[in-house]
């Protein structure tokens, strides 16, 4: 469970997941909780970034490939502004590819069961 609204969410991590898709066919999301956050991270088998890009990923304009460059800057600002945010984890992902996170506050754990 995370704690934001939906749209806000999706508004965050398309960004993401459209880059991913247009840098390869194959994206793998996954949710983990850590500490108070819930964290999706979106691996892609695309040609991950390179180490002169690291720097200037989430600036406004900034495009490794033509693009606007304005996908990574405004997934963050709008994850910031539900108390998450969206960042490297991996620049060359086993993979290949290039891993980010998508993170939000988390919701209540639902009960246990078993």
């Amino acid at each position: 469970m995370i704690d934001v609204p939906r749209a806000l969410a999706l508004r965050a991590l398309s960004p993401v997941l459209t880059n991913a898709l247009h840098r390869c066919d194959r994206v793998r999301v996954t949710a983990r909780r850590v500490d108070q956050q819930v964290e999706l991270h979106v691996a892609d088998t695309g040609p991950g970034v390179g180490d002169a890009a690291e720097g200037s990923l989430f600036e406004p304009g900034w495009s490794g490939d033509g693009g606007s460059g304005l996908g990574p800057a405004l997934a963050r600002r709008v994850a910031r502004s539900g108390g998450g945010d969206v960042s490297l984890v991996a620049a060359t992902n086993d993979d290949g590819g290039a891993t980010f996170a998508v993170s939000f506050p988390g919701g209540p754990l639902p009960p246990h069961r078993g």
